[in-house]
């Protein structure tokens, strides 16, 4: 027989907060043996990342770039097995650049080499899907808008300066406001460069 205070008994829940502490330098040799500094992780500056994406051009950017490549590599493989409507609407409207506009808006990948690799994954993928071959013309159609007579697979080249630019413009205001003084004057480089571009 089971008593009535076992039946009524409330699991208990513990809370475990892990705090983690990250020091990003370009030199570590500036903290001493003795520091309590020392025991922290450190992240070197090209290796710094926030909420996912890498904060400025480096071998984090490269390496998140090219986790993409891999990942759209493996879904084109996979997409090959559906019916060519079926597999072109998922690569168009999940796999391909809904999968780097959260890169594309935190990060600025303009300039980056390993975007034309990915832009060739994707156009090697849409020729397996759509069992042609694509050339230079064709594909320059495909990325056009599909109101535009392309087929809405956008270029990761093309589109990436955009995306980092318009995110850039809409949190404008909100950065105002939450930077001090000091800093609001400050020049950001990488929206100038892109600018440029």
């Amino acid at each position: 027989m089971v008593e009535q205070n076992q039946i009524r008994k409330k699991p208990r829940f513990y809370h475990i907060i892990v705090i983690i502490i990250i020091i990003i330098m370009e030199n570590f040799t500036a903290i001493s043996s003795s520091s309590p500094l020392n025991n922290f992780s450190r992240v070197a500056k090209e290796e710094m990342t926030l909420l996912g994406a890498p904060v400025i051009k480096g071998t984090a950017q490269d390496r998140a770039i090219t986790h993409k490549i891999e990942e759209l590599s493996r879904s084109i493989d996979r997409l090959s097995l559906l019916h060519s409507h079926s597999a072109l609407a998922l690569l168009k409207n999940s796999l391909s650049m809904p999968k780097l506009l959260y890169l594309f808006r935190k990060s600025d990948c303009s300039d980056n080499p390993l975007l034309s690799q990915f832009d060739r994954t994707l156009r090697s993928g849409l020729s397996v899907i759509l069992n042609v071959d694509i050339n230079d013309i064709q594909w320059l159609q495909a990325s056009l808008p599909v109101g535009n007579g392309g087929l809405g697979i956008r270029s990761a080249k093309m589109l990436a300066p955009s995306a980092f630019l318009a995110s850039a413009a809409s949190t404008h205001s909100l950065q105002q406001s939450i930077l001090p003084d000091c800093i609001k004057v400050l020049e950001d480089k990488s929206v100038t460069t892109t600018e440029e571009q």
